[in-house]
């Protein structure tokens, strides 16, 4: 198993939807019990003001799995890696007597791969997943926040990436992101130690082992490290360790400044080496000149990165009146801009102002994939590249 996270949405009353979505591997595929989805999953009910137990439920497994698209955040990959995973939803209307505490749903399940990096005998440790439903305590009405899209099951080493871990809350409650340390779960043995518990434990929960220097906001080997913004969920970092790990993400829902409950995400990652060669490419072919500003879509990948202004002298230049002209450097000069937070360039050309051309700069634009704003301004007898806002220019 590479994961799973629970979530709840409240239809009315004490009807309540649950999901609990699993992941595991495709190549993992009849092999043992351990590994492949189960005909059902079990949920214990605990009431939450003193972790007694209410009832257990057996969810059934629908028809088919999914198989999660390969995004590894690198545009232009020529050689993806083979990796695989399912995503199983396991979901149900249930009718729920919440007291007035509050409970907790809980599934539980094991074990993980042998190859994780991160954690201590990763096989000897399986995973918690666990929903707070508030009581009347709190608040009589509330739904589970949910993650927004599935989690990238491929990150690529050496680059820098930012991952999107925004969720969604149905109720328009405050959102808080966090890296956590997954919980615990199942095991090897029998009854509430086997891979999958007949009655899956009460709170509180223990936790995953970290290795060495690892730990709940250091969960990945990167350079830059990786952090997560705490009003949006994106994470950002560049991997630099190729390798398996486990990773938490929680996302903490708030009401009036009150804490109702958290969605926990326990999902690895793969950080493996892609063979990207560096490319500078638009998807703009303007035929003549149509105003100040032109907008196209930037599809270059890496580039080196380092800050400054640019000016390079060009030769005088002969042109007759509405030529079309490229703009090419004639020298060895190659222009690299590389952040993906990049927005707008501004680009001040040696020309004559009753001059048209083709605004296909010959400069190679090295960022991800996304809109990007050139504006384009005739003066005279240089090129001239200006950073602005802070962004980054390389040469």
């Amino acid at each position: 198993m590479v994961g799973g996270e629970i979530s709840y949405e409240q239809i009315s009353g004490d009807t309540y939807i649950v999901s609990l979505k699993m992941y595991r591997d495709c190549y993992a595929s009849g092999l043992n019990v351990s590994t492949k989805f189960d005909s059902h999953v079990n949920l214990s009910i605990y009431d939450a003001s003193n972790n007694s137990l209410i009832r257990v439920l057996q969810i059934e497994r629908p028809a088919d799995s999914t198989r999660l698209p390969l995004v590894v955040e690198v545009p232009c990959l020529p050689d993806p890696p083979d990796i695989c995973i399912l995503e199983m939803i396991y979901s149900d209307t249930l009718i729920i007597d919440i007291p007035q505490n509050g409970v907790y749903l809980v599934n539980q399940r094991c074990c993980r791969t042998s190859s994780v990096l991160n954690i201590n005998s990763p096989t000897q440790f399986g995973s918690t997943y666990s929903a707070f439903i508030p009581g009347s305590n709190l608040f009589i009405n509330n739904s589970s926040p949910t993650f927004s899209i599935v989690p990238p099951i491929a990150l690529c080493a050496g680059i820098y990436l930012e991952l999107d871990y925004s969720a969604s809350d149905i109720d328009s409650d405050s959102l808080y992101y966090d890296f956590c340390t997954p919980y615990h779960g199942g095991g090897a043995g029998n009854s509430n130690t086997s891979p999958l518990p007949d009655t899956p434990s009460a709170p509180p929960f223990d936790t995953i082992s970290w290795k060495n220097s690892f730990d709940k906001n250091y969960q990945i080997s990167s350079s830059p490290s990786f952090e997560i913004n705490h009003e949006t969920g994106i994470i950002s970092g560049r991997p630099d360790q190729i390798g398996t790990y486990a990773f938490g993400v929680c996302v903490s829902e708030y009401r009036d400044g009150l804490k109702l409950g958290e969605n926990k995400r326990d999902f690895q990652m793969e950080v493996t080496p892609c063979d990207v060669e560096a490319a500078a490419a638009i998807d703009s072919a303007v035929e003549e000149c149509i105003g100040l500003q032109i907008q196209f879509y930037n599809k270059s990948t890496l580039g080196n990165t380092s800050f400054g202004t640019l000016e390079i002298p060009i030769p005088p230049l002969i042109l007759h009146q509405k030529a079309i002209l490229p703009i090419h450097i004639q020298t060895q000069v190659f222009i690299q801009l590389s952040l993906s937070r990049l927005e707008k360039l501004d680009v001040r050309i040696l020309l004559s102002s009753h001059i048209t051309f083709d605004p296909r700069l010959y400069l190679s634009l090295l960022l991800l994939a996304k809109p990007v704003s050139i504006t384009i301004v005739l003066i005279l007898n240089r090129v001239e590249l200006q950073n602005l806002q802070h962004k980054s220019i390389g040469l």
